[in-house]
């Protein structure tokens, strides 16, 4: 699926809805009295351009939604610059650490094989808004995840990383107990734990376990790091899926600890890639 094919669907959601030819039965946000649904529905939609990258052994990776307040945006639906060309403005470095986690931005992976989605393309700095203010309107937050993930599985890439503990529950995956949620299945994928499988986190874990016990405050059911197989749907054979949590402003020593280094994570998606 191109960007431009992208657009297009999403534009035929956000039309429907807006202009109430939704199908019958479903909530449509556009009637909300709520200030705060309008103002993230007059953003307009906003996506990454994913054109760039190369065909082969991609890894995606994956937010919930684009941040920005959308001032002079308007109703728009419009994509941005891919991922290895996106700079951060004023004193951001969300981009920036997000290059370095995957061995800075001249990196071949990072040049050639990363797509960056947000499952939503709803632009909104605080993303528990977007949850909270869109809650009880499922079926229009589905009908834009299910493009989101046609678009992925259209790449069949190699690795998913999914970025935001808190949105696991899109892909069907329970976001405390790590395994497939069968109450609320949402997108309905299948998920099996390969992380002690794979030699690159099995190394993670005993590096890890050299602090153990360091701090009683940071327990180890903390651990960021969760490696599965993905089936369902479209996806292709053979593709993986990390739940992660990339790096914040807000997080402590410890929890730094936890986080892949580069060297890791390029040793991950290359192990993603032959297996």
């Amino acid at each position: 699926m191109t960007c431009k094919e992208l657009g297009e669907q999403y534009a035929t959601v956000f039309n429907e809805y807006k202009e109430g030819k939704q199908e019958p039965g479903k909530e449509n946000p556009f009637k909300s009295n709520d200030n705060k649904i309008t103002e993230i529905l007059e953003r307009g939609l906003y996506y990454c351009n994913n054109d760039t990258v190369l065909t082969d052994n991609i890894l995606v990776l994956c937010g919930i939604n684009p941040s920005g307040d959308g001032k002079n945006k308007g109703n728009i639906i419009d994509s941005y610059c891919p991922f290895k060309y996106a700079k951060d403005q004023g004193r951001s470095d969300y981009w920036e650490k997000k290059h370095n986690q995957f061995g800075g931005k001249d990196s071949d992976l990072v040049q050639n094989h990363i797509a960056y989605f947000d499952l939503l393309p709803l632009i909104n700095s605080e993303q528990g808004d977007v949850e909270s203010s869109l809650k009880k309107y499922n079926d229009f937050r589905f009908d834009l995840v299910k493009i989101t993930a046609k678009a992925i599985e259209d790449l069949k890439p190699k690795l998913i990383i999914h970025a935001n503990k808190a949105s696991l529950y899109y892909w069907g995956l329970h976001p405390s107990k790590y395994c497939k949620d069968t109450k609320k299945p949402w997108l309905n994928y299948s998920f099996k734990d390969i992380t002690l499988d794979c030699p690159v986190l099995i190394t993670y874990k005993e590096r890890l376990n050299k602090y153990k016990g360091i701090n009683k405050e940071e327990s180890f059911t903390k651990e960021f790091v969760h490696l599965f197989e993905i089936s369902g749907n479209g996806i292709f054979p053979k593709t993986y899926f990390l739940s992660y949590i990339m790096e914040r402003f807000s997080f402590t020593p410890w929890q730094k600890e936890q986080l892949l280094t580069d060297n890791e994570m390029l040793a991950l998606w290359q192990w993603c890639c032959i297996h």
